[in-house]
C-alpha cells in the first residue's frame, strides 16, 4: 500500500522546532572544504640554501702535499700545501692541526697568512688568515718551523691536518730522517806560561779549530767536555776558561765543560776556540776534547801534548 504524506498542516510549534534545525544542515561547501582536510597529509620540501649547501658533492675536497721539507737536527722546516679540488665550491674556515711522532715541540711559529689559533700537550693549531676563501684549484702553503726539545736520532713524523668549513679534512704525513751532526777539530797551537799578574800562577793554553762539517745539520746546542792530565788533587784546576771571537761559553769548572750560549754552528762554519787551564806547577801532560751536539757526540780530540 503507497503512503502518502500526510496533509494535515504544521503546527506554530512544529513549524519552529524545524526553523531552528535547518541551520544545522551543512552546506555544499562545508562539505567540500571538510572531505579537502580530511584526506592523508602530503610535506613538500623546498630546498633552501642551507639544505642545499649540505648536500652530496657540495662539500670542497682538498688535496695536502709535502712542499720540500727538511730537517736540520732538532728544527723541523715544514712545508706543505693544500689545494681546493673542487668541484664547485671555494673553501673557507681553513685550519692547520700538527702533530709529531717520534719528536716532542719546543715551539713552533706561525707562518705567513696563519694565525695560531689552539695548542695541547701534543698539538698545535693555526687558522688561515691569508684570505676569505680559496678558490677551486686555488691553494695555500702553510710552512712552520719546529723547533724539537731534543734531536732523536731516528725519524720524526710531521703530521699537518687541514681542515676547513662543511666538515672537510685531508691530512699530509711528513716523515724527515736523522742525519747524523758532523765536525772536524783542526789543532793550532797549545803552550804553557806563567800568568803575567802572578808568576805563581801557571797556565795552559790549547787554541783549536772547530768545524761543522754537514752540509745540512747545524750543530744545536754545542757543548764540550775537556780531559787535562795535569788536574790532580795537588794541582787542581784553579780557573777554566773558554773564548770564541763574537760569542760566549758558558764553563764550568768542575767536569771542565763548556756550553755555546745562543746559536748553534752553522753547516760549514767554523769556530776558533781557546782553553785556558789556570794551575800551580804546570807540569807536562795533554789535553783533549769531546763534542756534543746535544747528548749527540759529533766528534773529540784526544791526548795532545804540551
Amino acid at each position: 500500500m503507497a503512503l502518502t504524506p500526510p496533509t494535515t498542516p504544521l503546527t506554530n510549534d512544529e513549524d519552529s522546532l524545524m526553523s531552528s534545525l535547518a541551520p544545522l544542515q551543512p552546506s555544499r561547501r562545508t562539505v567540500i572544504r571538510s572531505a579537502a582536510w580530511s584526506t592523508a597529509a602530503v610535506t613538500v620540501v623546498v630546498a633552501t640554501p642551507n639544505i642545499a649547501a649540505a648536500s652530496p658533492g657540495s662539500t670542497p675536497t682538498g688535496t695536502a702535499v709535502n712542499n720540500g721539507s727538511t730537517r736540520d737536527g732538532k728544527v723541523l722546516n715544514v712545508k706543505s700545501k693544500i689545494t681546493n679540488t673542487g668541484p664547485t665550491l671555494a673553501m673557507t674556515g681553513l685550519q692547520a692541526i700538527v702533530t709529531l711522532t717520534g719528536g716532542t715541540f719546543a715551539s713552533i711559529t706561525a707562518p705567513t697568512g696563519w694565525v695560531a689559533s689552539g695548542s695541547t700537550a701534543t698539538t698545535r693549531t693555526f687558522t688561515y688568515t691569508g684570505s676569505s676563501s680559496i678558490p677551486v684549484n686555488g691553494f695555500a702553503l702553510f710552512e712552520p718551523v719546529v723547533t724539537m726539545t731534543t734531536n732523536p736520532a731516528a725519524s720524526v713524523t710531521a703530521n699537518v691536518q687541514f681542515t676547513w668549513a662543511t666538515s672537510g679534512n685531508t691530512v699530509v704525513a711528513i716523515p724527515l730522517a736523522y742525519v747524523a751532526p758532523a765536525a772536524t777539530i783542526t789543532h793550532t797551537s797549545i803552550r804553557k806560561f806563567n800568568d803575567s799578574a802572578d808568576a805563581s800562577l801557571k797556565h795552559v793554553e790549547w787554541k783549536f779549530t772547530l768545524t761543522n762539517s754537514s752540509a745540512t745539520q747545524t750543530l744545536h746546542d754545542l757543548n764540550l767536555d775537556f780531559a787535562w792530565s795535569g788536574e790532580n788533587l795537588s794541582n787542581p784546576t784553579l780557573a777554566f776558561t773558554v773564548v770564541t771571537a763574537g760569542r760566549t761559553w758558558t764553563t764550568t769548572m768542575a767536569g771542565l765543560t763548556a756550553i755555546l750560549t745562543g746559536a748553534g754552528l752553522a753547516p760549514g762554519a767554523s769556530l776558533s776556540i781557546t782553553a785556558d787551564f789556570m794551575n800551580k806547577n804546570n807540569a807536562g801532560g795533554n789535553v783533549g776534547v769531546v763534542v756534543y751536539s746535544g747528548t749527540t757526540k759529533v766528534t773529540e780530540r784526544l791526548n795532545v801534548i804540551y
